[in-house]
């Protein structure tokens, strides 16, 4: 792809509102769980199953930081919208756990969590040229 196609391609995305919109709200999503989870600005609680499961994540020294600091940076990258598909590989993993956390074990927030499920497919298939090489056979 040369450079001319590329600025097209970020113009066209830049000005795309839905986009707009999924990133921002991503982000802000991230960051803010991200920097919750540092210093545990409001207590989130969750069903009995749930704050057992979250009990071992906390519990272990490197496990829950790392995560946070995941989510901190994804959600300043989203926000910037700079490295947004490197964004959208880092919180892929993060984005399936929380889906499969709140499908197993806490019913109550899955409306909310679909939602951001379906903000960050949408920002992936946005990027999907980028990550077809990934699904290619060698």
């Amino acid at each position: 792809m040369n450079l001319k196609v590329i600025l097209s391609e970020q113009y066209k995305r830049a000005k795309n509102k839905k986009y707009n919109l999924s990133c921002i709200l991503l982000g802000m999503l991230f960051f803010a769980m991200g920097v919750n989870g540092f210093f545990e600005i409001e207590k989130i609680t969750f069903s009995p199953r749930g704050e057992f499961f979250l009990g071992y994540l906390e519990a272990n020294a490197w496990l829950w930081p790392m995560i946070n600091f995941i989510q901190v940076v994804a959600g300043l990258l989203l926000l910037l919208r700079s490295y947004v598909p490197l964004a959208i590989l880092l919180l892929g993993p993060i984005i399936t756990n929380i889906l499969a956390f709140h499908i197993c074990l806490d019913l109550v927030r899955l409306p909310y969590i679909l939602v951001m499920t379906f903000a960050y497919l949408y920002v992936a298939y946005i990027h999907r040229d980028l990550f077809k090489r990934f699904l290619k056979k060698r």
